[in-house]
């Protein structure tokens, strides 16, 4: 959820990844809860083409560009932000909940890849039949313990990629482009989120002293 004073958006981490995958960052939503469509970015990408935005044009203002590692940790699991020469690669590992399989993807984030390669990947994750019903998914669901996943995956690997589209939606909330090397292992929006706050001050900082 995004909160700035009396104004509230729910659910707006994939459509945050969509703009951040096209490289929208400037854009007015008039809406208090974003639809959870397919469960999905794919279904806000064609939005956005509808209104105009098209890959390859990337349209943020600043890039923040690191000198220094930067991470975060949680019981095993971590997100790492390391230096590089140019662009944002993002590698990703991910064990499955329930099972002992893991999975791991690995991509150099751009436009077009990511409408053809990340933007599809579906949502998963623990539920009840009264959350399927509140959501309105239109594909079935399988259970894997207390689980919930689509029935059938539109990529081998689709929960590790949508868990590097949840990332991209969070690193979103920077405000900047980032130029960054990213290596997760298990990621989700609450550890996810501290990395950004951390990218944030130094995004600042860069502000503060005219970098």
């Amino acid at each position: 959820m995004l909160v700035k004073g009396k104004t509230k958006v729910k659910m707006v981490e994939h459509f945050l990844s969509a703009c951040c995958g096209l490289g929208v960052s400037d854009i007015v939503v008039m809406s208090e809860e974003m639809p959870i469509a397919d469960g999905s970015a794919l279904p806000f990408v064609h939005l956005l083409q509808r209104l105009g935005f098209y890959t390859g044009i990337r349209n943020q203002k600043r890039v923040l560009r690191l000198s220094v590692p930067v991470g975060v940790e949680e019981k095993g699991r971590f997100v790492i932000a390391l230096p590089v020469e140019k662009g944002l690669r993002i590698s990703c590992i991910f064990s499955l909940p329930g099972t002992e399989r893991m999975q791991f993807f690995s991509c150099q984030v751009s436009p077009v890849f990511f409408v053809n390669n990340i933007a599809p990947a579906r949502t998963f994750g623990p539920g009840s039949e009264a959350l399927v019903r509140r959501w309105r998914l239109r594909f079935k669901l399988e259970k894997s313990g207390s689980w919930l996943f689509p029935v059938n995956w539109r990529f081998p690997d689709e929960p590790c990629r949508h868990k590097v589209l949840d990332l991209i939606g969070d690193l979103a909330l920077i405000g900047w482009g980032l130029q960054a090397e990213i290596v997760a292992f298990n990621p989700g929006h609450r550890l996810n989120l501290r990395l950004v706050r951390m990218l944030a001050e130094m995004a600042k900082k860069e502000v503060i002293s005219g970098g």
